[in-house]
C-alpha cells in the first residue's frame, strides 16, 4: 500500500485530464477509471500515452491482468484506442489514445428547473 504522504513523488505531480462521461459510465468499474486516469498522467498534449501494464500494474497495485483487462474494456466503450509501435531494438510496445471527443453532453437525470427555461415577460391582461 502507498503512503499517501509519499504519493506525490510516486506520480510526479501529474495530472489527468479524463473524461467526465467516463466517471459516470455505469458500464465502467471504479478500477477501469483509475486505470484510464493513471494512463492520463502519462499523456502529452495530444493525448498519446506508452506506460507498459506492467508499470500500471505496479503503480494502482493491481495485477498486469487486471489492468489488460480494463484497457479492453475502456476500448471497447470508446475511451481508448491502442495500436502497437515497434521500438529501435526490434520490440513491440503499447502505444494508448486518449479519446476525448470535442464536446459530449453528460446525461441529465435532473429534470429541468427554473433557471434553465427562456425569460419571459409579464403581460397584464
Amino acid at each position: 500500500m502507498s503512503d499517501p504522504v509519499n504519493i506525490g513523488k510516486i506520480s510526479g505531480e501529474r495530472w489527468a485530464k479524463t473524461a467526465a462521461r467516463a466517471v459516470f459510465d455505469r458500464r465502467l468499474t471504479a478500477l477501469d477509471t483509475r486505470i484510464l486516469s493513471a494512463i492520463g498522467t502519462f499523456a502529452d498534449r495530444d493525448g498519446i500515452a506508452w506506460p507498459s501494464q506492467g508499470t500500471l500494474a505496479t503503480r494502482l497495485g493491481v495485477t498486469r491482468e487486471t489492468v489488460c483487462k480494463a484497457i479492453k474494456r475502456l476500448r471497447e466503450h470508446g475511451y481508448l484506442d491502442r495500436y502497437r509501435k515497434r521500438t529501435p531494438r526490434g520490440w513491440y510496445r503499447n502505444v494508448y489514445r486518449l479519446l476525448y471527443p470535442a464536446f459530449v453532453p453528460m446525461p441529465s437525470q435532473v429534470a429541468t428547473n427554473e433557471c434553465d427555461l427562456p425569460d419571459t415577460q409579464d403581460v397584464a391582461a
